[in-house]
């Protein structure tokens, strides 16, 4: 959260799940889709996903307060550049849920087994929520990338809420949900950012970027996993909150401030406070905090 700029007195610090040889291991022992034969001891993993080239370059983990856990898995692919743009994009559409990406599905379970700390846990009856994040490099110039957005719009939209039929989408639907993300683009036209409940898809293009946010993939997946903590603990801490109210209220308290004074939160980048914005309307998450409270009374 340092990295974030969030004070310190509002920040919620999770405790990091740091995989060692022995998990790597584990996790590549009969990965799916794996181009290797033994068991590996470190990164990254090769593989194929989707008739991809894949590579898994780091997997990290966090266990934050009232025991939720976070894994992200991230990967590299190698893009079929023999389609279109928008067919190759509607052929992403598989890579947004690690259901339907069976490599990353074992490896969010097997890290689900490293914090229980019990290799005996069934990981088969792991139930879990997912976010995506995909940053894309297109072969395009810099200042080509309003150009595609504009011709390629339905089919980015599409695979950002997980419609595999761009063409349906109505006019109405695709100015709603680039008018929601609007201002979190006006700082750069060389790059673009959609995001949602769901997920968030990043268009850069391919080479030297000139975005003045060289880090700004990086940072919304992090704000997103602030959004998404902030989202589990409303929904899971009331019960808590009856065996032992303090340390609830403490977290409630930050949390709160996370979403009724963001200005406060991100007071050092304008960025990353529309980009909460975007995500706690997104989550609704002034409303769970309304309900919340209204339940503790």
């Amino acid at each position: 959260m340092r990295k974030l700029g969030i004070p310190e007195n509002y920040s919620v610090t999770p405790y990091s799940l740091i995989p060692r040889d022995s998990f790597y291991m584990l996790a590549s022992r009969d990965l799916p889709g794996a181009i290797f034969s033994h068991e590996q001891r470190h990164l990254p993993y090769r593989l194929r996903i989707h008739n991809y080239d894949a590579e898994i370059i780091s997997i990290a983990s966090r266990l934050y307060p009232m025991g939720i856990q976070t894994v992200r898995i991230t990967a590299r692919l190698g893009l079929n550049s023999n389609v279109g743009y928008d067919e190759l994009l509607n052929q992403l559409q598989p890579l947004r849920k690690p259901h339907t990406v069976q490599a990353a599905d074992h490896i969010t379970r097997m890290a689900f087994a490293l914090a229980t700390g019990d290799r005996a846990v069934d990981i088969k009856s792991l139930v879990y929520k997912t976010f995506f994040g995909m940053q894309i490099s297109v072969p395009v110039q810099a200042n080509q990338i309003p150009t595609f957005v504009n011709d390629h719009k339905a089919s980015i939209i599409a695979l950002l809420i997980g419609n595999s039929q761009p063409n349906s989408l109505s006019a109405t639907i695709i100015e709603r949900i680039m008018s929601e993300n609007r201002r979190i683009n006006e700082k750069s036209a060389f790059e673009y950012l959609l995001e949602n409940r769901v997920g968030l898809v990043y268009l850069t293009p391919r080479g030297k970027n000139s975005s003045p946010h060289p880090e700004r993939f990086r940072r919304s997946v992090d704000i997103s996993e602030l959004a998404l903590y902030a989202r589990a603990f409303l929904e899971f801490s009331s019960n808590e909150r009856e065996r032992d109210e303090r340390p609830v209220d403490l977290l409630r308290a930050k949390i709160e401030t996370w979403i009724t004074a963001p200005q406060v939160i991100f007071s050092s980048s304008m960025t990353s406070r529309l980009q909460w914005d975007v995500l706690s309307s997104a989550f609704s998450l002034p409303l769970s905090l309304e309900q919340w409270k209204k339940f503790q009374r």
